[in-house]
């Protein structure tokens, strides 16, 4: 009343909610008494036997037995309910003496094994007098035939491709025909049914979006008549084919001006015709389309700069959805030649206070003296070659390999064709053992010309010349 709520409707919830109580009070009263009945009733006694011991699925079992009180006195036309692993498969009714019997086909269950029962319920004139029975219970073994289901699953599926799932369904060899069969993978579901030879194949399209990975196929076979029903999994990989990406464009460019930049996208699949190439520079995007072979030509436009700067160039490849993408950044310089004028006349005019500051004098450059030995070395071949030696002194040896050596690979001796520029050529005539033999003699030739020959020089040059020989006969 404080709260000037009403309370008739909540007193109406009360009542009802009393009813109700009382309502299951009576109930179970009434579920004491029946119990009470039933303890002081009789069960009759029902019994059966199965005519098979095992059987396969689809075949028909017959079920015999009797119905009779606990004084023996048969039953008559009492309702007999037959089980089959707790579902019903027959209704029956006993014989004048109680007696049962009857037919019934044994369900596609593909177990191994089965319980066999019947069950008395009293009718409206027994319910005084009897009380529900349940037989004895008997077991029997089930037969059917479990087929084998192979697959035949490719390696690698790519997206935007087709997935082939084929196989077979047989026994013994022997392929099962018109039995349906339901291949799940990537999402999705189909159904087909086997050839006369127990094949069958079928089809999915592996969406673009699929990611890479593993992907699991299983597959159903349904059951037919004694052929029970059968299931085998396999596995796919789900890739891309890899790609690369490469681009080819000026070092640097002036700025404002717009650079051309060539490239090509290449990949294990083949052709990257249609290939969508996006050039990102300085948040400019530019979009080209590659042609059959993967190359492609377009026009980055760089921004303006007043100093030089370096720019970075992103290209990204968006081709077909069985190829990766692919990306590479490169850079380019853009210049501006005003700035670089400017920074060059400001660096000559500290360069010029700078020297004026510290009144820089221009150095004088010190002659160099040339030695007798680079004057020989650096004189032409030729004018060496042709002035007479002791054919037993280093200088002489010397003078008879350029000679023999120059004649056996035509090299004509150049005016101007010094030692070292003949040792070179030569090098690229002989073989290692070879040149080695006739570095050495050049560098003993040297020694000589230096003006400090050392004592049996003359010895060795010869000892080497006859080793050249061997190679040179």
């Amino acid at each position: 009343q404080i709260l000037n709520h009403q309370t008739a409707q909540l007193d109406n919830g009360v009542v009802e909610l009393r009813q109700l109580i009382q309502s299951y009070y009576d109930q179970l009263n009434l579920l004491k008494a029946d119990l009470a009945k039933e303890l002081n009733m009789t069960r009759p006694i029902l019994l059966i036997t199965v005519d098979k011991q095992e059987a396969f699925l689809g075949e028909t079992l017959q079920v015999s037995g009797n119905l009779q009180d606990a004084n023996g006195t048969a039953l008559p036309s009492r309702i007999i309910i037959i089980y089959f692993d707790d579902t019903v498969v027959a209704n029956t009714s006993t014989t004048e003496n109680g007696g049962i019997e009857v037919n019934f086909t044994i369900p596609y269950v593909y177990e191994k094994n089965a319980t066999i029962y019947a069950e008395y319920r009293p009718g409206m004139s027994d319910a005084p007098k009897y009380g529900r029975t349940i037989s004895n219970k008997v077991i029997i073994d089930l037969l059917w035939i479990q087929p084998t289901l192979t697959l035949e699953v490719p390696d690698e599926a790519h997206p935007g491709m087709e997935l082939r799932v084929s196989g077979l369904l047989s026994h013994d060899g022997v392929g099962l025909v018109g039995v349906k069969i339901t291949v799940t993978a990537l999402g999705g579901a189909k159904t087909d049914e086997t050839s006369r030879m127990g094949s069958f194949v079928t089809v999915t399209e592996v969406l673009e979006e699929t990611s890479e990975g593993t992907q699991q196929i299983f597959v159903h076979s349904e059951a037919s008549g004694i052929y029970a029903p059968a299931t085998a999994q396999a596995s796919v990989d789900i890739t891309r084919y890899a790609s690369q990406l490469s681009l080819n464009h000026p070092s640097w460019v002036y700025s404002g001006q717009k650079m051309v930049v060539e490239g090509k996208v290449e990949s294990s699949f083949g052709s990257m015709n249609g290939t969508i190439i996006e050039l990102t520079s300085n948040g400019v995007k530019n979009t080209v389309i590659a042609s059959a072979d993967g190359s492609f030509r377009a026009e980055v436009e760089l921004p303006q700069s007043f100093l030089s700067s370096t720019y970075t160039i992103q290209a990204v490849s968006h081709p077909s959805p069985w190829i990766r993408e692919a990306s590479a950044n490169t850079s380019v310089l853009v210049v501006n030649p005003l700035s670089l004028m400017l920074i060059i006349g400001l660096a000559s005019v500290l360069t010029y206070q700078l020297a004026k500051r510290i009144k820089l004098k221009p150095r004088k450059s010190a002659k160099r003296k040339t030695s007798v030995a680079e004057k020989t070395i650096s004189e032409p071949l030729v004018e060496q070659t042709q002035t007479t030696a002791d054919p037993n002194s280093v200088k002489g040896v010397f003078q008879w390999l350029v000679t023999q050596i120059s004649a056996r690979f035509n090299v004509t001796l150049g005016r101007t064709m010094t030692i070292r520029e003949w040792l070179t050529y030569i090098r690229q005539k002989t073989d290692a053992p070879q040149y080695s033999l006739i570095e050495r003699l050049g560098i003993l030739y040297e020694r000589s010309v230096y003006g400090k020959p050392v004592k049996g020089d003359g010895v060795k040059a010869k000892n080497l010349l006859d080793k050249l020989r061997e190679y040179l006969p």
